[in-house]
């Protein structure tokens, strides 16, 4: 059997000369595009088609194979190539950013330049695997057919529906996407989704899940990353990239961005939502492989789906958190193709170092979230084979320990800042717990604090899913840590050790996360355990269904049924459409009018506004820390009111950070109350989604203020800008 499966793996294998003539013809079309772009318009749809392949799975899939990473599958071979593409990228955007303004070159992120650099060093890849000769994975034909050409059409009909929303307000479109995945998710117990076709079924599922969000509109969706994309246009300005002009130190989701943009012609938002959302869509497929690889393929299945369907994993566009994964699971795919785990060659030190470094350039919380993590099942791995005659350790010490030395010495000398949040966290800790144990209160954002806003049956539905997803999660990894315990006290090697002690410190964060915020949101800490705890769940499940097994078939669950309805449910309620079945659709994705963090043109438009009719300049983004830029007592910045919603929008186009603005808004968690007297003069930013009609309970939520609030400003005072969604009202001494 062995022996078969190994000459069907050969037979899936073929010479890489195709592969490198391939590569020759890319690079040859892209410069023939780029050069005519400056006066053929039309021509930057294929420049745009071309310049994604040849900053991910180009540079990458070489990379893979002359480090010898030989993965079994196109889906492995496909992760390894993306996961070191995009940090390989991001290397030779900082080393050209730090080098060639020494030797004069002021703008090395510019088409010619970076597009030279990226050239040469395809090249020098390209020639050493054309020398070597090796083979690479073949892409079969799937089966069933049918079934495998449904899937492909997934992300086809999430852009439709996506295209139907945004031109007409129907939902129609999103009602069928969402069914046909729920479709899907019930199917994969059956003979009509075999093994064969689970890569193609996360890839699938995972990228319409992103898309139908992502595309929502021509901006990018959330939070934080209106700040990344604000960063990243001033790089893209300046056509280089260093902290002083970024002020952040994470180039992998600032500059890279930046360069993808000037590459390809696509602007600074365009790139985030399309290159973002194609890189982490290799992640449920990364976690896939993990959970394969540790346990089985249904597990490795059921896992992805689970990291996907996550609300925070397609709600918004993908930024420092969910770029970083793609590294975390090219590290550790990579660690875990070392069978020693010990790093003692050039190759390995390559392929350990490139998504290591990528890490540290992504997401600080990820990188000590994961590399202390490491540290720890290193520690364990360390001592089991100290115990154990003859076992072979899988996780070199070195790994963890050099990954977060070099994460300290970065962010020390690129984002002070940063670091000192990271120091500090310790004693928020101390503080929140002391709040909790004396005062008993429990900290804000907090998973404590989520569970206790959810007050609808929907909303309580949402909570038991999670609650479920929990249990399964605590069991599969406690039943693995008891199976590895009890080998280890016989002397015996238990199985995957160091994915298990790896998991054991992110059940404890997890954990954590419930009562403590620690600077991040209990929401957050979820989804970024789920990268390596997720094939947990699927295997906790088994465990409890082979437990109701011994107890008997008649409390026996069907196989795998139970947790692909858990999955179906949980993409029905996090997409919003179970809200929106019921009437009280509250996102973009089921209702045009919904106050949450999808912004289009006319919301840009009044921002844009405000920008070049309130006086507001530019700052100086060296200036130090101790001059304050977000006080609302500075007599020289210009005060905006606004709700906390729409305040996220100016992180993007009148950031604090690099403007003389000042963003004040009406309402927090912390002032849920709307006080007239406390606009002053400025001016105030009213979106039309953020203005509802006043509950008949009580308060409206922080998020929105009622019609009788928003009237008592426009009333009184001067209405100097609308556009039927957004309406700029002047106040008081404002100038402008």
């Amino acid at each position: 059997m062995a022996q078969s499966a190994r000459q069907t793996q050969l037979a899936s294998w073929v010479s890489s000369e195709p592969l490198v003539g391939g590569v020759i013809a890319l690079l040859s079309l892209y410069w023939v595009c780029l050069l005519v772009s400056g006066f053929l318009p039309a021509a930057v749809v294929p420049l745009a088609l071309l310049t994604v392949p040849l900053v991910t799975l180009v540079p990458g899939g070489l990379l893979t194979i002359l480090l010898d990473l030989t993965p079994r599958s196109v889906s492995g071979f496909a992760v390894y190539a993306v996961s070191l593409g995009v940090a390989t990228v991001t290397v030779l955007v900082v080393a050209t950013s730090v080098m060639f303004p020494l030797v004069g070159i002021e703008r090395p992120l510019s088409p010619v330049v970076f597009g030279s650099v990226l050239t040469v060093t395809i090249a020098a890849l390209t020639a050493g695997v054309y020398r070597r000769g090796t083979t690479v994975p073949r892409l079969r034909r799937p089966r069933p057919f049918p079934m495998a050409v449904a899937l492909v059409a997934l992300p086809s009909v999430a852009a439709l529906a996506a295209g139907i929303m945004n031109r007409t307000g129907s939902a129609v479109g999103m009602y069928v996407l969402v069914a046909s995945i729920v479709a899907v998710v019930l199917l994969t117990p059956t003979e009509y989704v075999p093994r064969s076709l689970y890569p193609l079924t996360v890839f699938s599922v995972g990228t319409a899940t992103l898309l139908h969000r992502n595309l929502l509109t021509s901006y990018v969706l959330g939070a934080d990353v209106q700040g990344l994309v604000a960063t990243a246009e001033r790089v893209a300005a300046a056509g280089v990239w260093s902290p002083e002009v970024s002020g952040v130190a994470v180039p992998a989701v600032t500059a890279v961005p930046a360069a993808v943009a000037a590459l390809s012609g696509l602007g600074v938002h365009t790139t985030f939502k399309l290159f973002n959302v194609f890189a982490f869509a290799f992640v449920p497929l990364g976690v896939y492989l993990l959970g394969r690889d540790v346990f089985d393929e249904t597990v490795g299945l059921y896992g992805a789906l689970l990291l996907v369907f996550y609300h925070y994993t397609f709600a918004v566009t993908p930024g420092k958190q969910l770029i970083s994964q793609l590294f975390v699971v090219g590290l550790l795919l990579t660690l875990r193709a070392n069978d020693r785990g010990v790093v003692d060659d050039a190759r390995t030190v390559i392929a350990v170092a490139l998504p290591a470094t990528g890490l540290i350039f992504a997401h600080y919380g990820t990188t000590y979230a994961i590399g202390t993590a490491l540290l720890a099942a290193s520690v364990v791995v360390t001592m089991a084979n100290v115990r154990i005659d003859g076992y072979e350790r899988r996780l070199d010490i070195a790994v963890p320990a050099l990954l977060l030395l070099a994460a300290t010495a970065w962010y020390w000398a690129a984002d002070a800042d940063t670091l000192a949040v990271l120091v500090s966290i310790p004693a928020v800790a101390v503080d929140q717990t002391t709040a909790l144990l004396f005062a008993q209160s429990t900290a804000e954002g907090s998973g404590a604090s989520y569970v206790a806003s959810q007050t609808g049956p929907i909303e309580m539905l949402n909570v038991l899913l999670y609650v479920v997803v929990t249990v399964l999660l605590v069991v599969g990894v406690a039943a693995r840590g008891l199976v590895s315990v009890n080998l280890l006290r016989r002397g015996e090697a238990p199985a995957d050790l160091d994915y298990t002690a790896l998991a054991v410190p992110l059940v404890a964060l997890l954990a954590a996360s419930y009562l403590l915020s620690l600077n991040l949101w209990a929401d957050r800490v979820y989804q970024l355990v789920l990268v390596v705890l997720a094939p947990f769940v699927p295997y906790g499940y088994r465990v409890l269904d082979r437990g109701a097994e011994r107890i008997g078939d008649r409390w026996r669950s069907p196989t795998w049924g139970f947790l692909a309805t858990l999955l179906a449910a949980l993409i029905v309620v996090n997409s919003g459409a179970a809200f929106a079945l019921t009437g009280s659709a509250s996102t973009s994705t089921f209702n045009p009018h919904a106050n949450d963090r999808v912004f289009d043109g006319q919301d840009r438009a009044g921002v844009s506004w405000i920008g070049v009719h309130a006086n507001i300049t530019d700052v100086d983004p060296e200036r130090s820390s101790d001059e304050s830029r977000v006080s609302v007592d500075d007599p020289g910045n210009v005060q905006v009111f606004t709700d906390s919603v729409s305040a996220q929008l100016f992180r993007s186009m009148l950031p604090a950070e690099y403007t003389t603005v000042d963003v004040v808004v009406f309402k927090s968690e912390w002032r849920p109350v709307f006080d007239r007297d406390s606009i002053r003069d400025g001016y105030v930013y009213l979106r039309r989604p953020a203005v509802k009609e006043a509950a008949e309970t009580g308060e409206l939520p922080p998020t929105s203020i009622s019609r009788r609030n928003a009237r008592s400003i426009t009333v009184s005072e001067n209405v100097v800008y609308s556009n039927g969604v957004v309406e700029v009202v002047q106040t008081g001494n404002a100038t402008g």
